[in-house]
């Protein structure tokens, strides 16, 4: 089963929706409320999909509720992860360049930035 990260996910399930045939654990996260309010049902229905009410950055923030891609793949204890998607305002750098300092160790299969 593949292992799906879905960084900034707003109030758009597209992605998820998406590639819900392949039977994939999904986390998605999302730091504003608002939208994790409006999309929790969806959430709620699917067992294999988690949405988490957190930001991710290149480095923990606890004041802003930001935490650190690192931390966050070590406390879901994740070794493997198959796909990323990324959206998250141009902190998509930070979280690729946090993962270089070897703290983690996973594999990762693909990648998806958003492209300005």
């Amino acid at each position: 089963m593949w292992q799906v990260y879905s960084l900034g996910t707003w109030d758009d399930v597209s992605f998820e929706l998406a590639i819900e045939k392949r039977g994939c654990e999904v986390h998605a996260f999302e730091i504003d409320p608002a939208p994790v309010q409006r999309i929790k049902h969806i959430f709620d229905s699917r067992p294999l999909w988690h949405l988490h009410n957190v930001g991710v950055g290149g480095r923990d923030d606890p004041a802003n509720n930001v935490r650190s891609f690192p931390e966050l793949i070590k406390e879901l204890g994740h070794t493997q992860i198959d796909l990323i998607k990324m959206d998250i305002e141009g902190s998509e750098f930070d979280v690729v360049a946090s993962l270089s300092g070897g703290k983690v160790i996973f594999v990762l299969k693909k990648n998806c930035l958003e492209k300005k």
